[in-house]
């Protein structure tokens, strides 16, 4: 007889070995049969051709954010990727267009190194194979090197495109159903992109057996679909579903596509079916339709509705005349699909997840390919969106209704999409196009900027820019769009959007403080252990006079250095004053700043007033000369007139500089740098690199050297272009981190340079401040009047008013205006005006205050001191191998060589310009307009010299 309890045993063991059996059976049947969706997450490692597109560059944004991946590879031609030419096109024969497609490509590649930092790595290559030569004149060669360089490839999105849907080059003289889909010219655009893509997976695959195959992402396009063949939503006589009328459905035949762009897309599609069945290549092919949202596509119907919108230009859908409008609009009544760019980016990324089921009955070890249709699923027309813009932004009509072919209509079946994907579109055509307008607002009107309040733009304005980016946090990237943050304490800051810092608690005493300055110097030493400023007991030369005098003739409050209130040398200043906090180092008055441990890691925070300063000053001062506190300078009024030159022109353009900035010289490190060189100065200087060589003859600098000295700057405060300018400047250093500004003045200078020409050539006119014979005057000489010569001397007709103007000063010396007399006197240097305030062109528009400035100090200035203003001779300059004077009449440091001709030693570069006046960048020899660095800094600050 048995024992129970062995029975029960031996039943429980029989029960588990079943239980065990069928759960070895299901795991390996899921194993065989059901493989799981490729999950995005930290050990992604994700390819991404055409980055620098609309799609492209947002799909690594937001991949970034949502899911931080391991690795995003970037790669995107970066020259115009549109049109016939390619980038066969020569160099320096851009189009303003060419040349403003690549701008805003540069930008949302910008936008894309930024914000990934070190996990991104971008490729400036072309993937398109040359004909006959495949791999010798090629790109394919660096696609094949990315792969075996990255053997953990997840995944690979392929968005790059040979056709521009917004824009053909104007020089191409092509109609887009001319463009070419099967090569026969070298350089023209061909279907090898796709081809190479699948043939690097395919290498990628048989390497790496041990990894799983690449999930694979394409692009695909509405435009297979013939829509052109439908004039009517009505449905067939039958009943049935029509393969020709909306919804365009994916199962449905494809027979003839709408456009060559139609055909190009479904050879991609069958070059992707063709590759899975030879070779087991799974994929997603994404069939997009009209897509549109901020950092859209520039030709674009969407893009050029907003864009000529908020600029109050009319009408904002343009007729259809390509004669005379280079972006006409026609089919307005055609139905179309739009979708928001935040939905069509989430269709991508679960797309990058799917993968379908293996039936039973397939023979390979993945499933087929697919193709999902990724629209809203409802029809919408251009007139239909042009009247939401204008309900959104009143003022600006609509064109009239034109004659056109009958309507046609395009949009998605959503049955696919929703059952795979799990997608369905979130953001309302009209939600969507108030974040559009307001997007193109924000750049139509950068920081803090509006429409002029007599303006018909004023009051929709207000509307369109609350539900920009001043409606996001500060801190929520996402929903920035890359527009930058500026601290409260910086010109550039929006009034309703900022950052508190410690500059704010200084802003209302420095404004007090020199609100009888015209002109102020002022330096930046934010270390604890600063015992010293140089310039206090090092000069030039006996005669220098290097600081701004107040009208008493002293130093007063024109002199202003931001030292830490920890700092060894302002605590022992102020332990020597008492009860007075007013704290004076030579003729510097001390501004003490609140520095935090977290505040000092901040390097573009430290750079703020140094790149910013509008605001630090009172509004009567018009010019501030910012010097580190290594720069000792001979003669602070030569300095000021030399910032009010302009390069001459014969013809009636006026010119004013709104910034001087002291030159490079080869070999030179700034010895102020805050921090050591950090990645985010890294990537920087990468990218710029990138669009140097790629912007060659186009764009000054060949990206590997500097020209540009910051170490001295003299801002012209009263020039809006000029405060625009540093806001571009202040804006880049704020978007990389970086810990230096000199990369960012050097690059954002080249690029208002190369538009600065553009327009000048556009509008007629050579860029007549490039060039060895560029020739330097005073910007008060009234060149738009043709009153100089060549050389800058006055003509006989201005002789003439110069001569009536000295009779006036006599009578006015013979009725006893000695006062006048003074105020009058020109010296012999050229320093006070010759011509009285009354005199100035009324058009000048404020740009002559600088030099009106240096005369009023003069004027001020006890007579004994005079000598300090008057050009050094010859015998004043100590040559090479002379020392800078101490105080106490020690030799110490090397001396600036003698002066040289203006003319010899300028570089101007343009600066974008809101008026007919032209502003200019001077980059000047440091040492030619008396600024002397002082090497050995260190030592002397901390007392050792």
């Amino acid at each position: 007889m048995r024992h129970p309890a062995s029975s029960n045993r031996r039943f429980s063991a029989s029960k588990l070995g079943l239980f065990l059996l069928l759960l070895v059976g299901l795991l390996l049947r899921s194993a065989s049969h059901e493989v799981p969706a490729d999950a995005l997450g930290p050990e992604s490692v994700i390819v991404i051709t055409g980055a620098a597109g609309f799609l492209g560059s947002e799909l690594a944004i937001a991949l970034y954010r949502t899911y931080r991946p391991k690795k995003i590879i970037c790669i995107d031609s970066m020259d115009k990727g549109f049109g016939t030419l390619g980038p066969s096109l020569p160099m320096g024969i851009r189009t303003d267009q060419d040349l403003a497609l690549f701008e805003f490509k540069r930008q949302r590649a910008f936008r894309v190194l930024q914000t990934l930092g070190v996990t991104a790595s971008f490729y400036r290559v072309d993937l398109r194979p040359s004909i006959p030569e495949y791999y010798d004149s090629g790109e394919v060669p660096v696609l094949a090197h990315i792969f075996q360089q990255h053997s953990d490839i997840s995944h690979v999105v392929h968005f790059a495109d040979h056709y521009h849907r917004g824009y053909v080059n104007e020089k191409e003289q092509v109609d887009e159903q001319k463009l070419q889909i099967i090569p026969r010219i070298k350089g023209q655009p061909k279907a090898g992109m796709m081809e190479a893509i699948l043939e690097q997976i395919k290498s990628f695959t048989k390497k790496h057996p041990e990894r799983r195959q690449p999930h694979f992402v394409y692009a695909s396009s509405s435009e297979i679909y013939n829509h052109k063949a439908n004039t009517t939503l009505a449905p067939s006589a039958n009943g049935n579903h029509d393969a020709f009328q909306p919804p365009f459905r994916e199962q449905d035949p494809v027979t003839t596509p709408a456009t060559l762009v139609g055909v190009s897309k479904l050879l991609d599609e069958i070059m992707a079916r063709t590759y899975y069945e030879m070779d087991g290549i799974y994929s997603v092919g994404l069939r997009f339709f009209h897509i549109y949202g901020p950092w859209g596509l520039p030709g674009s119907p969407t893009f050029e509705m907003a864009e000529r919108i908020v600029a109050g230009e009319s009408p904002i859908i343009l007729p259809d005349d390509k004669a005379k409008y280079p972006y006409a609009m026609s089919d307005l009544d055609d139905i179309r699909d739009y979708l928001y760019i935040d939905d069509a980016i989430d269709a991508v990324m679960s797309a990058m997840q799917f993968r379908p089921l293996l039936s039973s009955e397939s023979r390979k070890s993945e499933p087929r390919p697919v193709v999902i249709n990724v629209g809203s699923g409802q029809g919408t027309t251009l007139r239909t969106i042009g009247k939401h813009l204008v309900d959104l932004f009143p003022g600006v009509p609509q064109v009239e209704d034109a004659t056109q072919e009958p309507p046609t209509a395009s949009f998605a079946s959503m049955s696919r999409v929703e059952s795979l994907l799990g997608f369905s579109p979130r953001v309302e055509l009209k939600d969507g196009l108030e974040q559009l307008l307001a997007w193109h607002y924000e750049r139509t009107y950068p920081y803090g900027s509006r429409p002029a309040e007599n303006s018909k733009l004023f009051a929709p304005s207000r509307h369109i820019a609350s539900k920009g980016s001043i409606s996001c946090s500060r801190y929520d990237t996402a929903c920035l769009k890359g527009t930058p943050v500026f601290p409260c304490a910086s010109e550039c800051a929006h009034e309703s959007q900022c950052i508190p810092t410690f500059w704010d608690d200084v802003l209302t005493y420095t404004r007090a403080l020199t609100s009888g300055c015209r002109a102020v110097m002022y330096t930046i030493a934010l270390e604890d252990d600063l015992s010293l400023l140089p310039s206090t007991v090092v000069s030039v030369s006996d005669k220098s006079h290097p600081f701004v005098e107040d009208s008493n003739g002293g130093s007063g409050n024109c002199n202003v250095a931001f030292v830490s209130e920890r700092s060894v040398l302002y605590q022992k200043l102020l332990s020597l004053k008492g009860d007075d906090h007013i704290v004076q180092h030579g003729f510097w008055r001390l501004i003490p700043v609140h520095l935090s441990e977290h505040s000092r890691k901040n390097d573009a925070l430290m750079l703020l007033p140094k790149l910013s300063p509008g605001l630090f000053f009172s509004v009567a001062t018009k010019q501030a000369i910012y010097c580190d506190p290594d720069i000792i300078l001979n003669s602070v009024p030569k300095l000021l007139k030399e910032s009010g030159m302009q390069p001459f022109n014969e013809k009636n353009i006026r010119g004013t500089t709104a910034m001087l900035v002291g030159k490079r010289k080869e070999g030179h490190i700034s010895n102020i740098r805050w921090n050591v060189t950090s990645w985010q100065d890294q990537v920087q200087h990468h990218a710029y690199r990138m669009v140097r060589i790629a912007l060659v003859d186009e764009m000054s600098g060949d990206g590997f050297s500097q020209r540009i000295d910051s170490s001295l700057i003299v801002h012209s405060l009263s020039n809006d272009d000029g405060r625009l300018f540093r806001c571009d400047i202040y804006g880049e250093v704020l978007q990389w981190g970086s810990s230096s500004d000199e990369a960012a003045f050097e690059f954002i200078s080249g690029l208002h340079d190369m538009w600065s020409r553009v327009i000048a050539k556009k509008t007629g006119h050579e860029p007549w401040w490039i060039g060895e014979e560029v020739e330097t005057i005073d910007e008060n000489s009234d060149v738009g009047s043709n009153e100089l010569d060549r050389k800058g001397n006055p003509s006989a007709e201005e002789q003439r008013r110069l001569d009536e103007t000295d009779a006036r000063r006599l009578e006015e010396v013979e009725e006893g205006e000695d006062s006048k007399v003074d105020e009058d006197k020109a010296t012999d240097d050229g320093v006070a005006e010759e011509a009285d305030e009354a005199d100035v062109d009324a058009d000048h528009n404020g740009f002559g205050v600088p030099e009106e400035g240096v005369a009023e100090d003069i004027e001020k200035f006890p007579q004994e001191r005079q000598e300090r203003y008057d050009e050094p001779n010859g015998d004043d300059f100590a040559s090479g191998d002379d020392w800078v004077e101490k105080k106490n009449g020690e030799k110490a440091l090397p001396v600036l060589p003698k002066p040289r001709d203006p003319s010899a030693i300028d570089v101007w570069m343009g600066i974008l310009s809101s008026t007919p006046i032209r502003s200019f960048t001077r980059i000047v020899d440091m040492e030619a307009v008396g600024a002397v660095r002082i090497d050995n800094y260190d030592d002397l600050a901390h007392g050792k010299i």
